[in-house]
């Protein structure tokens, strides 16, 4: 209903504001990164033909198609730089779940020491820190959605 969509919006909304250092996958990109190292990096690892980029009230997000990550094929991953420009969280989708969804959860889980809330409707909801990263990762019934953001050091 109206109200589950509006508390997945702001869940949303809170997770877009986390975000990861090196959230297995990127070995080599870190926070903090400018655009041009993000973009570099992501054409030239993934041999990527091109890229499109936003802007935004108060960032600029990248956005890229077809990455694979975590052995999930990414319909698409957006990168957002603050006002800075330094890599501050990263969101993707996927729609093709090679693995079977179950020991994807278990394996994220225990990978990132993640809590999980089920919701109605099959969405399964995975969320935490893992170091200076806040990590939220939903799985739906058609899709599993990232959301990493970069929350600085938490001494």
């Amino acid at each position: 209903g109206d109200r589950e969509m509006k508390k997945v919006f702001l869940l949303l909304i809170f997770f877009c504001t986390l975000s990861f250092s090196d959230m297995g996958g990127f070995g080599d990109l870190k926070w903090g990164a400018s655009r041009e190292e993000v973009t570099q990096y992501m054409m030239k690892t993934y041999n990527l033909k091109n890229y499109e980029i936003y802007q935004l009230k108060n960032s600029i997000m990248v956005s890229l198609s077809n990455v694979e990550l975590f052995n999930i094929d990414l319909y698409n991953i957006d990168f957002y730089f603050n006002d800075n420009g330094r890599l501050s969280n990263w969101w993707a989708e996927s729609y093709t779940i090679k693995e079977d969804k179950k020991s994807l959860i278990e394996k994220f889980k225990k990978e990132y020491n993640l809590k999980e809330e089920k919701e109605k409707d099959g969405l399964v909801i995975l969320y935490g820190y893992s170091g200076t990263e806040l990590i939220s990762i939903s799985f739906y019934p058609n899709k599993i959605t990232f959301n990493i953001r970069y929350m600085g050091d938490r001494k």
